[in-house]
Order: C-alpha cells, then sequence, then structure tokens
C-alpha cells in the first residue's frame, strides 16, 4: 500500500470515527429531545426536552381561543378561560418521548415530518355547561331575530290561480349544538379559527324545492281547481272559487286530493251569520222576527260544496226567499196585576214573561208561579231589549259575558246564571246591581240583558228548560 493510499485510510477512519461520535451523540441526545418535525398536542416540540415539550404545551392550551366568523364577517371569540379548559398531561408527553426511535435521528434531520401525539381526549378537559352558556350568548346576541330556515312547500298563487312550489329560505339561524361541538373539537385539537358557513353550522332546510315530491303534489292540488259554486241571495251572491277553497285542499298519504271539512264549515258560517237561512218556514216564523229567510239545509249543502269540489262541479244555488212577519204579543194590559198572569196566554202554562213597562218578570211553571220579580232592562233608547216572542236557547252556569261599552271600552261580567233567549240577549243575576225595577233601566239599565236578582235568577234557573217560551213586551 502506497503511502498516499494510507493517507487517504487514515482520513478516511477519521472521518468516519467523527460520524459515529456525531451519530451516538445523536442518539444520547434525542434519547432525551424530541426528534426534528415531532408534534405533541398540535405543537411543534422539535428538539426540545419533555419538560420544555411540556410547559410548552400547557401555556398553549391555557392561553387557546377560538374565534368564529358568521356570514357578514362579524366575528366573535371564546377563550379558554369562559370554559374553564384544563390541561392535565397524564404522562403522555413523556409516552410520546420514550415511543420516538432515537437510533433514527439522521433520517428526522433529513425528512423533518416526524409526528408523535397523544389522546388529546384524554388530556384536555373544560366545562360542558360554561361552553354551553357561551356559544349561547354568542348566538343570541349575534341573531336576536335571527330568521329560521323554512323548508320548500307547496302554496296557492292567486295572481296564477295555481298552486306553485314555493323555494326554501336558508334563514340565518346558528346551530347552537353543533356549534358547541364544533368549539368543544377545536379547543381540544388546536384549531383557532370556525367558519360558520362553510363549516355547515347554520340551520338548514329540510325540504328543497327541487324535491320530486312538491312538484307532484302541486300537481295534484292544481287538478282541483276551476270549480265556482254560487249562492244568490236576493242581490248579493256568496261565491266559492279557487280563491276561496283553495287553502281548504291538502294531499292524503293516499295521494289523493281532501278538502278540509273545517274550512267547508267556515264558508258555511258566514252563510249563517250574513243571512237568515232555516231548513224549514217554521224554524224561521219560531223566531217571531219580520225578516226575509232563506230555506236551505247548511249542513247538507256543506258536504255538496265538499263533493262539487272533489267532482270539479260548477254550479248556482238559489235559496227559496220567504218573508216573516212576527206574531204580536200580549199587552200590558192583559196582566193579571195580583198574579202576573197572562189573561190570554201565548206561552201555555209554562212560560217566562218579562214586562219592560213595569220592569218586571213572572215565570209560570205547569200552571205555578215560582217567580215574581222586579228586573231592569236594556237602557231606554240607547239598549232597549228588544219585544217579541221567543224561546229559550241554552242555559249555563258561571259564565262571563262581554262586550263593548258606549265609550268603545269593552266589558267582561262574570254571571252565576245565563240563559239567553235571543242571540246574546238573555237572563242573568247581575251582583253589581243593589236595586231593580222602578225607572232604572231609564239611565241606567242594561246592555239589553234582563238584569235579575241573583234569588230569582236561580229559581229559574234550575226549574226552567231549553225551549221554554219567552215573551217580552
Amino acid at each position: 500500500m502506497s503511502k498516499t493510499q494510507k493517507t487517504w485510510l487514515a482520513v478516511g477512519l477519521s472521518i468516519a470515527g467523527v460520524l459515529v461520535l456525531i451519530y451516538f451523540a445523536g442518539v444520547y441526545f434525542f434519547s432525551s429531545h424530541f426528534l426534528p418535525g415531532s408534534t405533541v398536542n398540535g405543537q411543534n416540540t422539535s428538539l426540545k426536552t419533555l419538560s420544555e415539550a411540556e410547559s410548552l404545551i400547557s401555556d398553549n392550551i391555557t392561553n387557546r381561543s377560538v374565534t368564529i366568523t358568521r356570514k357578514d364577517g362579524t366575528t366573535e371569540k371564546i377563550t379558554a378561560d369562559a370554559v374553564d379548559l384544563k390541561y392535565d398531561d397524564k404522562g403522555g408527553t413523556e409516552s410520546a418521548l420514550n415511543s420516538q426511535n432515537s437510533w433514527s435521528w439522521p433520517f428526522a434531520m433529513i425528512e423533518r415530518n416526524v409526528s408523535a401525539s397523544e389522546s388529546e381526549s384524554s388530556e384536555l378537559t373544560y366545562d360542558q355547561d360554561k361552553l354551553a352558556a357561551a356559544v349561547a350568548s354568542i348566538t343570541a346576541a349575534a341573531d336576536p331575530a335571527a330568521d329560521a330556515p323554512q323548508d320548500a312547500k307547496v302554496e296557492y298563487d292567486t295572481e296564477t290561480a295555481q298552486f306553485v312550489v314555493k323555494a326554501e329560505v336558508e334563514g340565518n339561524q346558528i346551530n347552537t349544538d353543533g356549534l358547541t361541538t364544533a368549539v368543544g373539537d377545536a379547543f381540544k385539537n388546536g384549531s383557532s379559527k370556525i367558519d360558520l358557513e362553510s363549516s355547515g353550522l347554520y340551520d338548514k332546510p329540510s325540504v328543497k324545492s327541487d324535491d320530486e315530491g312538491l312538484k307532484q303534489k302541486a300537481d295534484t292540488l292544481n287538478t282541483k281547481l276551476g270549480t265556482s259554486i254560487k249562492y244568490v241571495f236576493g242581490e248579493n251572491v256568496e261565491e266559492v272559487n279557487s280563491d276561496v277553497y283553495a287553502s281548504w285542499l291538502s294531499v292524503g298519504d293516499d295521494g289523493q286530493v281532501v278538502v278540509s271539512e273545517e274550512g267547508a264549515q267556515s264558508f258555511i258560517d258566514s252563510l249563517d251569520y250574513n243571512y237568515w237561512i232555516f231548513k224549514t218556514k217554521e224554524e224561521a216564523e219560531a223566531k217571531n222576527k219580520a225578516m226575509t229567510a232563506y230555506l236551505m239545509d247548511l249542513d247538507g249543502e256543506k258536504a255538496k260544496i265538499i263533493q262539487d269540489i272533489k267532482d270539479g262541479n260548477s254550479e248556482t244555488i238559489t235559496p227559496e226567499a220567504v218573508t216573516i212577519t212576527p206574531v204580536a204579543v200580549q199587552t200590558t194590559s192583559s196582566i193579571d196585576e195580583s198574579t202576573g198572569a197572562l189573561t190570554n196566554s201565548q206561552g201555555g202554562s209554562t212560560y217566562v214573561l218579562i214586562d219592560i213597562a213595569s220592569q218586571s218578570m213572572f215565570f209560570w211553571k205547569d200552571g205555578q208561579l215560582l217567580v215574581s220579580t222586579p228586573v231592569t232592562t236594556g237602557t231606554a233608547g240607547l239598549h232597549d231589549t228588544p219585544t217579541g216572542k221567543y224561546t229559550l236557547q241554552s242555559k249555563s252556569a258561571n259564565a262571563v259575558l262581554r262586550g263593548t261599552n258606549s265609550d268603545g271600552s269593552s266589558y267582561a261580567s262574570p254571571v252565576s246564571f245565563w240563559m239567553p233567549f235571543n242571540g246574546d240577549i238573555g237572563i242573568h243575576d247581575s251582583s253589581w246591581r243593589a236595586n231593580y225595577g222602578g225607572s232604572i233601566y231609564l239611565t241606567s239599565g242594561s246592555h239589553g240583558c234582563v238584569n235579575t236578582p241573583y234569588d230569582a235568577a236561580a229559581v229559574i234557573y234550575n226549574n226552567i228548560t231549553v225551549g221554554t217560551v219567552v215573551i217580552v213586551q
């Protein structure tokens, strides 16, 4: 071996020796330090000792915060202190250090992508109630009048007279439960930002306008439009057309159109409210009022309206009109002053007689006078109690009578006994009155009812039956 060769051999051996020394020095160093590229709990622990790494992780966690960004770009922040975030190492960082292969440190120096991490869920804790409160505070402050998402739905469009699919509304209501979970996860994994929209943390409508079921529902409902049912009452015409009955329609589970009975009843009720409608002329005459009555079976008409809509049958109906003339009642002079009985009674053996002139009321049952009492009727010229021959409509205990005073204010008067005989006109006790009879009614009468002393009202209530004749004269 030449001298030159020996020289190069010596140099090579020296370099190898140095490299070996460096390698073993690295092995020794990285037995107590993290390899390059190491991360624990999301923190860069490269070249750090166990205590340095633990201190870094602890400081980072206790100083964490999560910034929440809304659609409009405004932000809110929740800090670790607000949720009482705590870090308990439980030997996790030491375990991460011990699990690394210090003999492979040269490769870590080159690649710098070594990663060591522990189970964060066992190391990080926070107060669930405080987190929920912090999130709730943010959502309430951010959107005090947040609009909830609305599902796409089928609606009737009056302009086109068709059912159409109305698009869904996204709204701006934050999913509080979802955000609470997201913030908790962010604290644990070290994330500092949450974008509500990109993270899907706004409540979403569950039904979209491209839903085939909605389109099919609209098409089905549109097959029932176009029916027109007209009711002619003299010069007035009441019509059931698409604009009226569209809200009555729905699609059942079997895919067939259903017509709401409540909707049809609402139309029938409006007819009954606006016109004198009776099933027979005798029923109209029993009201004993001067009126033009119309003869029609309202229950039957409701069923017919529903069927006409289902069948697409349009028609015009003109109920029979009859003129009703009231039957005159007895005059005051026909009352027997000693007994209170009508000398030429139209009430039979059981009836109530209310005499406005004498402000008296008499109740006869089976020919026996049970009640003879002073009363106070409606204020003269303002709320006159209407005269006529009626029948008791109903009776109820512990009712509250409501109405409007002459000055526009409302009143609510509780009574123990309520016996209406003419709409909202009836006989009842009146605890607010101390005196009855005489001329009280001329200036301080009732709103039209017959105010009666409690004891007298109780006797009548306990002995009278619905349908009993009530004569007011």
